[in-house]
Parts: structure tokens; sequence; C-alpha cells
């Protein structure tokens, strides 16, 4: 067998902070008392959680499935290993807010790296001299190093790594058109990942508001691609689902004592475009 590359790569994704406002669904259930500050509290917890879910979605999926690669392996027994750097720069909300405004300011800010290991194997070579409906398989493993964050804790029952999140992907890769000159190779893939959950603040603490979420994604992409001499160029689109159960906890601001936790439902939907470049030297790539 023999490594076709080692790849290295980085991604930047900001989120954004969120007020609380209008009154959501799930913050009128009876689970929490009524009133204009418990309202806001479960509000700024539910606007968290919409805003980080897709954002770790994205940090999860990235773009290209096979990063620096715009063909299909050639079948077994090649394969690709890949190091894929995604970062973000987090934002934590104020646990201390009462909801006695619309404002919810930031508790901290930090860079924060989600490296993945990638790993792509040829199964077959496909149909005619070309190789066409070549299929590979794909695996990930990827570390969310949570720390350093303030008031970020991990599910006692998450699968860790030095104190670190670790979440699983699986799928496969299959070329749908070998490309010749001009026309270039076209790719389809399907990738199925996953996180543990994830919890912000604790009620039982002293904080006024906490939620969790776990993750689930799925990450379609159809990629074209060239290939000159050392240089590798790939355009591709693709299709995101996020799902995830989550749950709010407030500190009832009227009675001081703890609401009962109230469920969210996270189900989302992203459209991404990439472009990815990658340099080829012999085993090594650099995308």
């Amino acid at each position: 067998m023999r490594c076709r590359d080692v790849l290295v790569a980085a991604l930047l994704v900001t989120p954004a902070t969120a007020g609380a406002q209008t009154p959501y669904p799930e913050c009128n259930k009876g689970l929490i008392p009524a009133s204009v500050q418990n309202t806001n509290l479960c509000n700024a917890a539910v606007d968290f959680l919409r805003i980080s879910h897709p954002a770790a979605g994205l940090l999860l999926g990235g773009g290209n499935p096979v990063l620096g690669k715009v063909t299909a392996l050639g079948g077994f027994p090649n394969f690709s290993i890949g190091v894929r750097v995604n970062a973000s720069q987090f934002v934590t909300p104020d646990l201390s807010y009462d909801g006695s405004s619309s404002t919810v300011g930031k508790d901290d800010e930090i860079p924060v790296p989600f490296p993945t290991v990638e790993a792509a194997l040829g199964v077959t070579n496909g149909f005619g001299a070309r190789g066409l409906f070549a299929l590979d398989l794909i695996g990930a493993a990827q570390v969310l190093p949570v720390g350093g964050l303030n008031n970020v804790r991990l599910d006692d029952e998450a699968t860790t790594v030095a104190g670190a999140a670790l979440g699983f992907g699986y799928g496969g890769r299959v070329a749908v058109l070998r490309g010749n000159g001009l026309i270039p190779e076209v790719t389809g893939s399907a990738v199925w990942r996953s996180l543990p959950r994830l919890a912000v603040g604790d009620v039982t603490a002293g904080d006024n508001y906490a939620g969790d979420f776990n993750l689930r994604a799925t990450n379609l992409r159809l990629m074209a691609g060239w290939e000159v001499g050392v240089l590798k160029l790939a355009l591709g689109y693709g299709w995101d689902w996020y799902k995830g159960d989550a749950h709010v906890e407030v500190t009832d601001q009227v009675g001081g004592t703890l609401t009962e936790r109230v469920s969210v439902n996270l189900d989302e939907s992203r459209t991404v475009m990439y472009a990815n470049v990658g340099f080829e030297f012999g085993f090594f790539m650099v995308a």
C-alpha cells in the first residue's frame, strides 16, 4: 500500500452574539414562570444554542471531504491521510445576565482550533479505462478542545481525548465524471458526522441560565476539480443538515428557584460553496 498524501489546512468561521428579544415558543410552555426577565433569560439561552449549533456544524463538515484531492483514489489499496485544522472565534455569553434588558453581553471570546484527522480508502477503481464510478470510503475523527472556554463543559458520558470532545464521521465518495483537459473531474460525496453533548452554564452553580446540545450532521458535496502538474484546484457546492437535542434552564428571577428543563429542537440546513487549492509533492500535499 502507498500513502497518497498528507494534508494540512485551516478554515476560519466567526459566529456572532445575539440579543434576547421576542419570546420563543419554547419559552412559553409553562415550565418557566411567566415574567419579562424569565422570558428574556430563556430567549438568551435559545439564541445561543441556535447560533452555536450551525456554527459547530460548519466547523465539523468544512468543504472538501478529502482535502486537496479532486479525483477518486483509484481503488484498493490506495489511501489518503489528512490533517485539517478549522478554527472559530468562539464567544460565550454573560451568564450573570438577569433578563432586565434585551441585550446579552459576552463573557469570553477566544479562538478555538478544531483539528480533524481524515482518512480515505480506495475501494473500487470503477468501470472502464477512466474509472467511472470509482468509490472511496471516508472516515474522520474530530477533536473540539473546550478546556480553555469559560463555563463550557462536556457531557459526563462524552468520548474525550485529553479533556477535549471527540466526534466521528464516516461516509463515501464516488467519481461521477472523469476529467479530460478542460473537462473537470466531478465527484459526489456523503458524510455523516457527530459531536457529543456540550453544555454552557450551570444554574445549580449560580448561573442565571444554561443550555446544552449535541450535534448530528449530514454533509453532501458535489465537486468539480482539475489537476495541472502539482496544482490541484476544486470548486464545490454542498448541502448540510444539522440536527440536535437541546435543553435550556433558567433561574426564576421572581421566585429565585430553578425552573424545569425546556427542550429545544435544533434542525437546520445550510448550503455551502467552497474552493480548494492544493499542491502535491510526492507523498505530501498542502491545501
